[in-house]
């Protein structure tokens, strides 16, 4: 049945995927939430984020200035984000209005203005 979930009335939700059998909210903030209960599991990211993807098992976040890939953090619920490594001079400007999408084990990225890229992840968990 229908059941409604309240979230952070001061987080604006950008994006809900599964992970696995497992919801996720992402926030504009880049903060990431489980659903339906609500527990964090992200933490905020300072330039704030324009787009969320999963690739080769891993939850991404397109900030305005880069790309972030959320890493567990030992005994702890809420993971960190760390940069990924992007082609040198990509989107210089940065990704404000920007885009990701993931394919299997690639996330491919574009900037507002049109240039694309694919990154690649190396030894990917089978499905």
């Amino acid at each position: 049945g229908f059941e409604t979930v309240a979230l952070p009335p001061s987080l604006v939700p950008l994006e809900v995927w599964f992970e696995g059998d497992r919801g996720r909210v992402g926030f504009a903030n880049g903060s990431i939430y489980s659903l339906p209960s609500r527990v964090p599991i992200a933490p905020p990211l300072a330039a704030g984020v324009v787009d969320y993807a999963q690739a080769c098992g891993q939850q991404l976040a397109l900030g305005s200035t880069g790309l972030y890939r959320l890493e567990p953090v030992t005994a702890a619920t809420v993971g960190r984000w760390s940069p990924v490594a992007l082609p040198p001079g990509f989107a210089d400007a940065g990704f404000e209005k920007g885009r990701a999408h993931g394919v299997g084990s690639a996330v491919y990225l574009f900037t507002r203005t049109g240039d694309a890229a694919r990154l690649a992840f190396e030894d990917c968990p089978a499905p």
